[in-house]
């Protein structure tokens, strides 16, 4: 894919900007946007033992993303890898179930046809 949609980032603020969703949610898509790019653009990391390892959810980069995602319910999973899954699949849900009704962006394409 080529032009001004081409990157996940510029699809994320896109979706804001269309009321799709709010701060959180777009906080939390980038995020994982972040975690992504660490898994595809990391391979190797150095650990104490100057051993290299395989990018994993235990890198403290990747674990201090995760514990920054926000999720719903009052006991969110500490597991780093959990937390992700939890976050991806309740945004998915979310623009999976939400009612279109509800979103800005249909609102005011149906007061222009009406």
């Amino acid at each position: 894919m080529e032009g001004p949609l081409q990157s996940f980032g510029a699809r994320i603020k896109l979706g804001q900007a269309l009321g799709l969703y709010g701060e959180v949610t777009r906080r939390n898509l980038d995020l994982i946007r972040k975690v992504r790019n660490d898994f595809a653009h990391s391979v190797v990391e150095e650990n104490q033992n100057r051993r290299l390892e395989k990018m994993s959810f235990a890198f403290h980069t990747v674990a201090d993303r995760c514990a920054s995602l926000k999720t719903m319910g009052n006991n969110p999973p500490s597991d780093p890898r959990a937390r992700f899954k939890m976050a991806v699949t309740e945004i998915f849900m979310f623009l999976l179930f939400a009612d279109p009704d509800s979103r800005p962006v249909i609102q005011v394409k149906r007061q222009i046809l009406q």
